[in-house]
């Protein structure tokens, strides 16, 4: 099973989460919002990519980057049975 796991930034306390979840799937990481990292929690975000070093991932600078980067990796790989969109609020 391949995934596209979009999120806003990648948050000290939830990298661990996200390597554990690369463990068990084929996952592509898109981050919208790295900023954020700064402007909230007054960290560098310099801190969490040198933590995020094995995992698939982009930083996308805009919704249209983020749309761009989606359209292109499933382009590159067309081996998808289906698509499926789950949001978790």
């Amino acid at each position: 099973m391949k995934i596209f796991f979009i999120h806003n930034t990648a948050m000290w306390y939830r990298i661990p989460f996200f390597k554990k979840l690369n463990e068990l799937f084929e996952i592509k990481y898109f981050f919208t919002d790295f900023n954020i990292i700064e402007d909230i929690y007054a960290e560098s975000y310099k801190n969490a990519i040198k933590e995020m070093e094995r995992l698939d991932y982009k930083i996308s600078g805009s919704i249209f980057d983020l749309a761009k980067e989606l359209f292109k990796s499933l382009m590159a790989d067309l081996s998808f049975d289906q698509l499926k969109l789950v949001t978790i609020i």
